[in-house]
Order: structure tokens, then C-alpha cells, then sequence
């Protein structure tokens, strides 16, 4: 909230998206209005691994984003061209393998963020869902 103030301060208009977001249920699908993980690769801070989550060569999987729309005149930073961060023949797919309630399918999905394409594992998110509200209570 304070970066968007003093964006605004500055003159620019400024939409902090927290980093929970807000959920929406349409039909068979709960989506959020704005991803922050694929506005992170567009960044350019790290990429998206097997398991859904963004990943930075700094934190790894473990940070919490919030994004800022704004039209202030910001220059770009070039994409994330380092070492591979999600590398599935050293992990064997750990990251999918611990999840309690095995809420990974087999489907890919497909995401090209500039000249980049990421894909990682369908998520059942009502599955999902169920464990994180407790599917024993």
C-alpha cells in the first residue's frame, strides 16, 4: 500500500492487488483476478515451476507476491534468463509427490509469458481446497 501511495503522490495512478487476491467460483473453476506469479516472470524475477509456483533464484518457491498496476513510466526488466530453477530430473517431481491430497492431474498446462513458454501440472482446486479447509472437521 505505501509503494502505491507514493506512486500516487507522484501523480500516477496505482491498483495494489493483495497477495491472497480475490477468489471466484464460475461453474467448475475458481480463478483469481490477476495472477501475481506470471507478473513476476514478466518481470523478469524467476520462473514458474512443475507444481504451479512461482520460483525466484533469490526465496526459491518461498515469497509472497503482491502486484502493483500502474501507469506510472517504469523501464522493463529483461526476462529471467539464468540457470534452470525447476529441474524435474534432480527433484523427480518431489514438489507434486508431497502433496497431501494428490491434487495434481497429468494435465499440462501451457503459458507463454514473452517469448517464454512455462507449463506446469493441473491443479483440482476444489480438491485442493478441501485439505487447506480441513477434511477431517
Amino acid at each position: 500500500m505505501q509503494i502505491g501511495k507514493q506512486l500516487e503522490d507522484k501523480g500516477y495512478r496505482a491498483l495494489p492487488f493483495p497477495p491472497t487476491g480475490f477468489g471466484y467460483r464460475h461453474e467448475e473453476f475458481i480463478y483469481a483476478d490477476f495472477l501475481h506469479k506470471h507478473a513476476a516472470v514478466a518481470a523478469g524475477l524467476g520462473e514458474l515451476g512443475l507444481n504451479r509456483l512461482f520460483i525466484s533464484p533469490q526465496f526459491s518457491s518461498h515469497q509472497r507476491l503482491v502486484s502493483i498496476i500502474t501507469n506510472a513510466p517504469l523501464d522493463p526488466d529483461p526476462m529471467y534468463t539464468g540457470p534452470k530453477l525447476c529441474n524435474r530430473k534432480e527433484c523427480r517431481d518431489s514438489c507434486l509427490n508431497i502433496c497431501p491430497m494428490k491434487a495434481f492431474t497429468e494435465k499440462m498446462i501451457s503459458v507463454k509469458i514473452g517469448d517464454n513458454i512455462y507449463e506446469y501440472r493441473e491443479l483440482d482446486s476444489v480438491l485442493c481446497l478441501w485439505h487447506t479447509v480441513g477434511e477431517n472437521t
